[in-house]
């Protein structure tokens, strides 16, 4: 992937995502940034994308339960190879996902 375009052509129902960043913030309930993150993000976690929406993806947790992943700014995100992307917000707080 190389565009927020591309990024979004594939995260379509289905869609494996797994976190490769541990440590994202907890409980953010609201705008992080671009993100609203219900729960605390765990390095090899896979979530599966259950729905698109217009402004981003809701994403199934392993255990049950949403969480919602807005579609990040061309100025937020920086595409690492063809299968990963990192999202950049705040004051440093990232999310990589393959």
């Amino acid at each position: 992937m190389k565009t927020i375009a591309e990024l979004k052509r594939r995260l379509v129902p289905g869609t494996r995502l797994m976190n490769l960043t541990d440590g994202a913030p907890t409980d953010i309930h609201g705008n992080a940034g671009s993100y609203r993150l219900e729960s605390n993000l765990v390095a090899g976690e896979v979530r599966t994308v259950a729905l698109v929406q217009a402004r981003g993806v809701t994403l199934r947790r392993p255990g049950g339960g949403t969480s919602f992943l807005e579609y990040p700014r061309s100025s937020e995100v920086e595409f690492l190879d063809e299968d990963t992307f990192r999202i950049t917000w705040g004051e440093g707080n990232t999310m990589t996902y393959r």
